[in-house]
């Protein structure tokens, strides 16, 4: 009896360290799994902080392309503003010379047809002195 009872054990330990065996399996490809799903993570997480940073990068660049283009309009609509002064300043001035101008043309006219009436009504004048 005591030999069955040894054969028995010895079932029952060979079975213990089958199960301790495959616990220990299945233990070693969880913390494998476990270790393989922390690089993933980890490696994502790098992905993640880099794409992230070129998206800064881009965002900051855009944002000084738009400050570059804002700077550049600023100084193009000063320009023009400069240039529309400058211009409305020289028509005044041409109007200005213009009148002027307009003004001793129309003073000389003036002179010229009192001389031309002058004469006229001397040349009458001495037309009738001569009838």
């Amino acid at each position: 009896r005591p030999s069955r009872d040894l054969g028995a054990e010895a079932a029952v330990a060979e079975d213990l360290r089958r199960r301790e065996a495959e616990v220990a399996e299945l233990e070693r490809r969880i913390l494998e799994d476990q270790r393989r799903r922390e690089a993933d993570l980890a490696g994502a997480c790098e992905e993640q902080r880099r794409k992230e940073a070129e998206l800064a990068e881009r965002e900051r660049q855009l944002a000084e392309g738009h400050r570059c283009k804002a700077a550049e309009l600023a100084e193009r609509e000063r320009e023009i503003a400069d240039d529309h002064r400058r211009w409305e300043a020289e028509l005044a001035e041409r109007e200005r010379r213009t009148a002027d101008g307009f003004h001793r043309k129309e003073t000389e006219l003036a002179e010229r047809e009192r001389q031309l009436a002058d004469g006229h009504r001397r040349w009458e004048a001495d037309l009738a002195e001569r009838e």
